[in-house]
């Protein structure tokens, strides 16, 4: 069977399920949402808890607050060889990687155009993916006057969109971690927007999202999604706010900015 090259695995893809054989033989996760866009280099990827799927409305606050607290999304730039793609993050909502993000890639023998499987280093865990839009995505990487970054992937018809703050990476606990200690306005206050959306009539709408506050609302204009600058809308610090520009980066910037965070 041929090799998984890079430009097999551009696109949209959405994980079935995961399980993690070598730590917990009894453990599968069917229910997380999680999306990966892959574009050519740049990456996003969106983890959204069962209970963040649905109408919020009827949580407490504190489950709310666990439930955005666990969210996960990360971007960055990856690359394929010999079947194992490596992930860089240089953005990543839960803060510091434990763990470098390598996988070995295998083609689902009976499904060979739409499924994968991706098998942690060292058979940490097992993934199985399935290619939702096979059309080759543009990728961009952004930064904001603040020096947030954000990467956008998209197609004709959908987009993932990633922005958060790099320093995170290098702090040595997660968002998940300090919960209890803080507020869900904290919470929401310290988690960047992760956001998986389609195109309507020139509107770029949020579907998914670590944020629910976000899913609805348009958050960008479609038409200017190629443009040097974008300026995306939605909620920030906890409350809407004027409309916030970015510029885009080349990915050498875009790393430089990442790794040279204090």
């Amino acid at each position: 069977m041929a090799a998984i090259t890079e430009a097999d695995i551009r696109g949209l893809w959405r994980r079935d399920y995961i399980k993690i054989p070598a730590k917990d033989p009894t453990f599968e996760d069917h229910d997380t949402a999680v999306y990966w866009f892959q574009a050519d280099g740049l990456y996003a990827d969106l983890r959204i808890p069962k209970a963040l799927q649905d109408d919020t409305g009827n949580l407490t606050e504190h489950n709310l607050k666990a439930a955005i607290a666990s969210a996960e999304g990360f971007a960055g730039i990856s690359d394929v060889s010999h079947n194992r793609c490596t992930w860089k993050r240089f953005i990543n909502l839960q803060g510091p990687e434990p763990q470098p993000d390598i996988g070995d890639l295998a083609r689902d023998p009976e499904a060979l155009e739409t499924g994968m499987l991706e098998t942690g280093l060292d058979d940490a865990y097992l993934e199985y993916w399935h290619h939702l839009e096979k059309n080759a995505p543009e990728g961009r990487a952004y930064v904001s006057n603040e020096g947030d970054l954000g990467v956008l992937i998209h197609s004709r018809t959908h987009f993932l969109v990633a922005i958060d703050k790099p320093e995170k990476c290098s702090e040595k606990t997660t968002i998940k971690e300090q919960k209890e200690g803080l507020s869900l306005e904290d919470v929401i206050q310290r988690s960047g927007h992760y956001c998986l959306g389609e195109f309507m009539n020139g509107k770029a709408v949020v579907r998914l999202s670590n944020l629910p506050m976000l899913v609805g609302i348009e958050l960008f204009e479609s038409d200017n999604r190629d443009n040097a600058a974008l300026t995306f809308r939605g909620v920030w610090d906890g409350e809407e706010v004027t409309p916030r520009p970015f510029k885009t980066i080349n990915t050498t910037e875009f790393e430089n900015r990442a790794r040279n965070t204090p």
